[in-house]
């Protein structure tokens, strides 16, 4: 898919956005955010633990921005990265983001048992549901704030994914930039 059809379906998907020895580094800090309590139990999905903001997620947010930005022909600002450690049955519930994920990018980092696809759905623009199956470093880019996503019930024991999240850069939710964290927004933004 093209930056049109990001546009005209609300989703694009990039295979290997991330090679697998930033996969492998990204997987090991899960583990020593969830060995260290850094990770912890979600308050948005039964079954999983999260992290707002870990430091390598925040780093990769900014090393993807611009394959996000080629992928749907668009400018964007930051605005926070997230990761999340699904257990077995965890359901991810249909939902929209709220408007600092106007670009939601959803990164998988790895399962166990590897190799078990656990598909993301979503029901995309022109009302079609789709269900995608991310390989670990693959990332499904979607209009987060507008398109309706979610898992059904994890078969496997663990699946690791991170969430980077931008808005348009000038755009109606640019006040969002940095989710408010205190950022120069306008010197970012200028390329300051």
């Amino acid at each position: 898919m093209t930056a049109g059809a990001y546009d005209t379906r609300g989703f694009v998907v990039i295979e290997g956005l991330l090679e697998a020895s930033h996969v492998a580094m990204l997987d090991a800090a899960m583990d020593v955010s969830q060995r260290s309590g850094a990770l912890a139990p979600s308050e948005y999905v039964a079954g999983a633990e999260d992290e707002y903001s870990p430091g390598l997620g925040e780093l990769y947010l900014r090393h993807c921005r611009p394959a996000v930005e080629a992928a749907i022909g668009c400018a964007l600002v930051e605005t926070y990265a997230y990761w999340r450690l699904y257990r077995k049955g965890a359901v991810l519930e249909a939902h929209t983001d709220r408007a600092s994920c106007e670009v939601t990018v959803s990164v998988t980092v790895g399962s166990d048992p590897p190799g078990q696809p656990w598909p993301f759905c979503l029901t995309d623009l022109a009302g079609e549901t789709i269900a995608v199956t991310l390989a670990p470093g693959s990332a499904i880019i979607v209009k987060g704030h507008r398109v309706p996503h979610w898992r059904e019930p994890l078969a496997g024991r663990v699946h690791k994914q991170m969430f980077l999240h931008y808005v348009h850069a000038g755009g109606a939710f640019a006040v969002h930039a940095f989710d408010g964290r205190g950022a120069d927004v306008l010197g970012h933004i200028r390329g300051g």
